[in-house]
């Protein structure tokens, strides 16, 4: 019997990082739904039950850390990891 995916909600506002983790996830066999922003993910996460959450920290709506607490593991079940890149201006 084949297995099912693991579903995984992936957040960030850089859309062609999201592209390409999309991809490397999906080639690791993960169903991958992908957020640009806080409002986003949001929908997506009231649409869908996730396996687990990968989020930016800073989103231009609002911190990673806001979403986490939406859909913290004790509640939801689900886990929960953020990444937060270096920017140089």
């Amino acid at each position: 019997m084949k297995k099912e995916p693991k579903q995984l909600l992936l957040v960030d506002d850089d859309p062609s990082l999201l592209r390409v983790l999309e991809h490397q996830l999906s080639q690791a066999g993960y169903s991958v739904t992908t957020a640009e922003n806080l409002q986003q993910a949001r929908q997506r996460f009231v649409e869908k039950s996730f396996d687990a959450v990968v989020c930016d920290l800073a989103l231009p709506d609002g911190s990673g850390i806001d979403f986490f607490e939406i859909c913290a593991p004790a509640k939801f079940g689900c886990d929960f990891y953020h990444h937060h890149r270096l920017r140089h201006h």
